[in-house]
């Protein structure tokens, strides 16, 4: 089910999933029991399938950043492609910009894996941005301040390399 900016982005409401999950009574009663668990396994690959063909607006060898519409496919699948790039660059921080219907962006950042630190201290760089060391996002970005947190994010990144 995974991210939204609101419940409409979602396959299912939560509490409805959770009422599904609970009447089944076991997870394998889930999976085998009905097309709940086939409609949200199919939707998650469509959601990801989604993401292959996107260009990164920032691509160096410290930070790699890129930028997903404001669609309900990107919403819900934003974490988990900051995760996945995250494991496929370890050494490279990653940082994903969701376009907000308020005209701004949700961005997720992802340090290194190979040296998790620092996330959070870029994010508390703007406002309502925050979060752990190693993984840390703003909830907000205006669309004004795209290229300065860019910007930021190379140099801190690149950085915490040297």
């Amino acid at each position: 089910n995974a991210y939204g900016e609101s419940v409409a982005d979602l396959r299912y409401p939560p509490a409805a999933l959770a009422r599904l999950l609970l009447d089944a009574r076991e997870p394998f009663a889930f999976i085998t029991g009905g097309s709940h668990f086939t409609t949200l396994r199919e939707g998650l690959a469509d959601d990801i399938a989604r993401t292959r063909n996107l260009v990164p607006l920032l691509d160096d060898p410290a930070a790699a950043a890129y930028l997903l519409p404001g669609a309900a496919w990107a919403r819900r699948v934003s974490g988990m492609f900051a995760n996945h790039l995250a494991l496929a660059h370890p050494g490279r921080a990653h940082a994903i910009l969701t376009h907000h219907s308020s005209g701004g962006y949700t961005v997720s950042v992802r340090a290194p894996m190979t040296s998790p630190d620092g996330a959070d201290m870029l994010c508390r760089q703007f406002e309502n941005g925050g979060g752990r060391k190693a993984a840390a996002g703003i909830n907000s970005l205006p669309a004004t301040a795209v290229e300065e947190f860019l910007r930021r994010f190379a140099e801190h990144f690149a950085g915490l390399k040297a």
